[in-house]
């Protein structure tokens, strides 16, 4: 059986994935192999075991940041039994652990030195990936009582234990996780949000999961939202109401004032989920907007009072440059949808709309409507 794997050889839930990123493990670890893509340090840690880890910058010929790499030494003691585990580890831009290299000649074992079975390789994949196995909450002293000493301890928790571990090689997994998984992620993170220039931040968006994109938008500072507002947008697009409330909140208000930004949620806000309307809109108090959007704002009232009196104090603010059309369409959709307004609303709706000659019909239509109330 050949002992060396593929770099990034992955579990195939998340191959199309990582396709998207590096095209293939095999070319990316050919590049690499042939030095077409540079390393140098990015910086260096130190695991629970005091082993000192140094973490490389992976790079492509024109200089952009790719993924990082770390040769991984460390002692391992399964059951009085101690040995040295030596391999390659990759992250992603954002800290996601990718795939573990065996070096040539240097296989993994389990205790009595038996040599990893490709199952075993294939499950050591599965284990490092999964950022919520069982080891995140375990002491490494924990792991051999809670399997021996069954009391107190619950079936769940034993029996996690052994599926998320290879037999013979408990401790192996355990320490490999945690170094996979551990300190590193948040130096990572540090170390990538520090070089967030446009090669970057496109391989970032091409990880395409809910991290990556959540790393983006908690990272830029003010220049970058502006910098990569299309790339937001398009994030916002493929993402949860959590990520675009979030997004929202975190946007700066001079680009969420721009055309670009004002036409992307004249078009998205009828689609997006409750809260991110409400972060929308309270985002936008005491802006100046245009008539589209306001319009989209009015295509949606309802009776939900705190959400019409965000909207009523945005049409407030806005009422010399709203026009009339938009005017005629709130008029007409309080009348249709009878909603129900409060005494600041009604005072809101009367003041900008009565001198307005060419909403006669509808403001009459209106007066009637309150009269009946």
């Amino acid at each position: 059986m050949n002992k060396r794997k593929n770099l990034f050889q992955m579990h195939s839930k998340s191959l199309g994935i990582l396709l998207c990123i590096f095209l293939s493990m095999s070319l990316a670890y050919a590049i690499i192999e042939q030095n077409n893509y540079s390393q140098k340090t990015a910086f260096q840690f130190v695991t629970d075991e005091d082993i000192e880890i140094k973490v490389l910058e992976v790079s492509a010929p024109d200089g952009a940041l790719q993924m990082y790499k770390a040769t991984v030494k460390t002692p391992i003691c399964e059951d009085k039994v101690c040995y040295d585990v030596e391999l390659f580890f990759y992250w992603n831009l954002v800290g996601d652990f990718i795939n573990y290299e065996i070096i040539p000649n240097k296989p993994l074992t389990k205790i009595k030195h038996q040599t990893f079975s490709e199952a075993d390789y294939n499950k050591l994949t599965e284990i490092l990936t999964n950022k919520q196995a069982v080891f995140y909450n375990l002491k490494k002293d924990e792991l051999t009582t809670k399997i021996e000493n069954v009391d107190g301890v619950s079936g769940a928790t034993i029996n996690s234990i052994k599926e998320q571990s290879i037999q013979g090689a408990v401790y192996s997994c355990y320490t490999l996780w945690h170094i996979a998984n551990g300190i590193v992620v948040d130096s990572i993170r540090n170390h990538t949000s520090k070089m967030l220039e446009k090669k970057v931040v496109n391989s970032i968006v091409a990880i395409n999961n809910s991290n990556a994109d959540v790393f983006l938008i908690n990272n830029f500072n003010s220049i970058q939202f502006k910098q990569f507002t299309s790339e937001i947008l398009d994030l916002i697009k493929r993402n949860d109401w959590s990520f675009t409330k979030n997004a929202i909140e975190k946007m700066p208000t001079d680009v969420l004032l721009t055309s670009q930004t004002q036409f992307f949620f004249t078009e998205q806000y009828l689609k997006m989920d409750y809260f991110a309307q409400i972060s929308l809109l309270k985002k936008l108090q005491n802006q100046k907007l245009n008539n589209d959007l306001l319009n989209s704002f009015i295509d949606v009232i309802d009776n939900d009072t705190y959400k019409n009196e965000l909207i009523f104090q945005l049409i407030n603010y806005n009422s010399i440059q709203i026009s009339d059309k938009t005017l005629s369409m709130l008029l007409k959709s309080i009348v249709d949808k009878s909603l129900q307004l409060n005494k600041q609303m009604t005072q809101t709706i009367l003041l900008i709309t009565k001198s307005r000659k060419t909403l006669k019909s509808e403001f009459a239509d209106f007066k009637d409507y309150l009269d009946k109330k």
